[in-house]
């Protein structure tokens, strides 16, 4: 960064600019193996009783900048309230990375929706097929993207193995991924 202050050749310049983002794109990737670690070993906070339901409403806020980017429809409907015994902080992880999926990979004037019941949280977008499977959707380093690290569904997978929580990609018309008990 120091070096980036100077004046210095532009192939220089590029050359620093790409080793920096090489280095963030390792760091980042240590931060999610290391985040798989943690959850297999049972390294978070005490569980606690979440609603998941109030949960899904403040993150869908959190995310309206990024829904309004791509002019995304979303519909929730809630009958019952799927509740789990997770630490905060893996709740946040879980609903983060299924929501940063459904608008990441979902086209423009797409649609969301989830359905909340009291055995099941099942969370649809629209979107481009894939080739991806259920076997095969859930495996670390598995991407469509290369932009990804395929890193974020298999730590939804592995929080919800740790919490005895089945997890289910389906796709038709919708890419769904099922969260029941």
């Amino acid at each position: 960064e120091e070096m980036l202050q100077h004046n210095i050749p532009e192939q220089t310049f590029q050359l620093i600019v790409n080793t920096q983002q090489t280095l963030k794109r390792l760091s980042d990737l240590n931060k999610h193996l290391l985040l798989l670690t943690k959850i297999e070993n049972r390294q978070f906070s005490s569980d606690e009783e979440i609603d998941i339901s109030s949960c899904i409403e403040s993150k869908i806020e959190e995310f309206t900048p990024l829904i309004k980017s791509k002019n995304l429809k979303v519909k929730v409907t809630t009958d019952g309230v799927f509740d789990v015994k997770m630490s905060p902080e893996l709740v946040d992880i879980l609903l983060n990375n299924l929501l940063t999926n459904a608008v990441k990979y979902n086209s423009i004037n797409g649609n969301i929706y989830i359905e909340i019941s009291k055995s099941e949280l099942k969370i649809c977008n629209s979107g481009a097929s894939n080739k991806l499977t259920n076997e095969t959707i859930f495996n670390r380093f598995t991407k469509e993207n290369s932009q990804s690290y395929g890193l974020g569904l298999a730590i939804v997978k592995q929080i919800c193995n740790t919490h005895y929580i089945a997890i289910q990609y389906r796709k038709s018309d919708f890419h769904c991924f099922v969260l029941s008990k």
